[in-house]
């Protein structure tokens, strides 16, 4: 899961794990298997129904 927040973009935090040696053995990251949540997705708050969402479209692969 990477939450869209800040200076940096989700893309870049994605990048960031792909080439970073210490993520290259987790799953997610071998499988290009990212979920990317907006802030308010994250944080407490209606929104997060559509987090959850999210969450188990990405664990089954959809």
């Amino acid at each position: 899961m990477i939450v869209n927040y800040g200076d940096v973009t989700a893309e870049q935090k994605i990048t960031f794990m792909k080439e970073h040696p210490a993520f290259a053995n987790i799953d997610a990251v071998k499988n290009d298997r990212f979920v990317v949540l907006d802030y308010v997705e994250a944080t407490p708050g209606p929104r997060n129904i559509e987090a959850v969402e999210k969450l188990v479209g990405g664990f089954l692969g959809n």
